[in-house]
């Protein structure tokens, strides 16, 4: 579809921005090149990004040149962490206006995780935006909102880009406390690209879980991998 068509759906829908989460490693990668960029992208260009397990079923299923967003924040939602990482890049629902040319944006009906290699198009993305208009649902974590770009990159818009960093509470295997490590290798990344940046501290709501032991908490995940500037 149109970027302009999934445009005024979600706009429709209640939705006014979109989200991308990810590690430190791979968000400083972002910051340097000036937008978000597939996983392909930062692949081929030999990039840093942290390993994800769906790497090999995304290339199968042909996404892996695709940026994924959401249409919500999904730790402030869920109430826990973000499976994909402690930083959230913010962008206005308008990255969907002025695309470049041959620029296409699909919407999952389901997250691809639950895909089956052998479905047709048709169950896996919304095709026309009259399905988007009676399929969409605010806050559905599985419907991503996905750009197909010639180059797998969606460069970030003008004016300064808004991240959400998450605070763990928990120091690196080096002692040093993670929350000022992570903030300080964002901002020397987005010097280095150019990019203008507002980072805020996320502050989670009393019932979140996010530190308190559960399957997706940070006392129960490799914060190095999380929010150290390494692989």
């Amino acid at each position: 579809m149109e970027g302009s068509d999934v445009y005024e759906v979600l706009r429709g829908a209640g939705v006014h921005t979109l989200y991308h989460a990810n590690t430190v490693i791979t968000s400083c990668t972002f910051l340097q090149i000036g937008g978000l960029a597939s996983r392909g992208h930062v692949e081929r260009h030999d990039m840093p990004q942290t390993p994800q397990n769906s790497d090999p079923l995304d290339k199968r299923f042909g996404i892996f040149n695709d940026v994924f967003t959401d249409g919500v924040d999904v730790h402030n939602r869920a109430s826990t962490r973000n499976y994909y990482g402690p930083v959230l890049f913010a962008l206005p629902l308008d990255v969907l206006i002025g695309l470049p040319p041959r620029a296409e944006v699909l919407v999952t009906r389901d997250n691809p995780v639950n895909w089956n290699l052998g479905a047709r198009e048709a169950d896996r993305y919304f095709l026309t935006e009259a399905e988007l208009r009676e399929g969409y649902t605010f806050g559905d974590f599985g419907k991503h909102v996905t750009f197909r770009l010639p180059d797998g990159l969606l460069r970030f818009p003008e004016g300064p880009l808004e991240v959400v960093l998450d605070d763990p509470h928990a120091t690196l295997p080096n002692s040093k406390d993670a929350y000022p490590v992570a903030l300080s290798l964002l901002r020397r990344a987005a010097r280095r690209g150019g990019v203008r940046i507002e980072i805020t501290k996320r502050q989670c709501n009393s019932w979140c879980t996010c530190l308190t032991g559960n399957a997706r908490s940070y006392d129960r995940s490799d914060i190095r991998q999380m929010f150290a500037g390494e692989p």
